[in-house]
């Protein structure tokens, strides 16, 4: 078993929020107390959202707190192509499917009957995903996860036991060749050995999508 190791991840997306911050002292204490290692990892995969002085600013703050890592900081940007090994091989599973369709055509398609829905997004889904994905063009299109379709069981340490739906396919490459927050945090996480998740309870249901994948 791997040593226990956190990660603090900020997103250079807009100043740091009182909850950040909390959360960000939370997880160092913790972390301190029980004498985890510390990762810092700049989550800066959103481009149209990304703040070109956030990096700096969130790195002078949570200095400013007194808030310290182990190593170098990670840059999340950097590791695509760590990223792109991780989408090959759930194509290599047939656990994903390419998929150019907006969410507005997604939901013209499903006007027949006979499809799937749910009461959050609707599922578009080939029947043989190893076919579909070898004989449509795939450029410039985004990658859908397979979901179970079940609702998932998230073990929290403080929530306790929360039950949330995942039952929709859920969008982990874009159509511009970027991965998607779901899919990086999972490849980045088990890459860099992270045990210990501390973080707002607004990304639980985050948690139910990337134990999944």
């Amino acid at each position: 078993m791997s040593s226990p190791r956190t990660r603090l991840a900020p997103s250079p997306t807009g100043s740091l929020h009182i909850g950040n911050i909390c959360t960000f002292l939370l997880n160092w204490i913790i972390a301190k107390q029980r004498d985890w290692e510390i990762v810092f990892r700049m989550e800066d995969i959103d481009g149209p959202r990304k703040k070109s002085t956030a990096i700096e600013e969130s790195i002078d703050i949570l200095r400013w707190l007194g808030i310290d890592w182990d190593g170098e900081i990670i840059v999340q940007s950097d590791r695509v192509e760590s990223h792109k090994a991780m989408l090959q091989e759930l194509i290599k599973k047939e656990l994903v499917y390419h998929c150019s369709l907006s969410r507005k055509e997604l939901k013209n398609v499903l006007s027949a009957p006979h499809e799937i829905y749910t009461n959050k997004e609707p599922i578009y889904r080939p029947t043989d995903i190893k076919l579909h994905n070898s004989m449509t063009p795939n450029d410039s299109t985004n990658w859908r996860f397979v979901s179970n379709q079940t609702t998932h069981v998230v073990q929290d340490e403080l929530c306790g036991t929360e039950n949330y739906d995942t039952s929709h396919d859920f969008v982990v490459w874009t159509k511009d060749n970027t991965p998607t927050y779901q899919l990086a945090v999972v490849a980045d996480d088990h890459h860099q050995h992270i045990t210990h998740v501390i973080r707002g309870n607004d990304l639980l249901q985050s948690a139910a999508w990337q134990e999944q994948l």
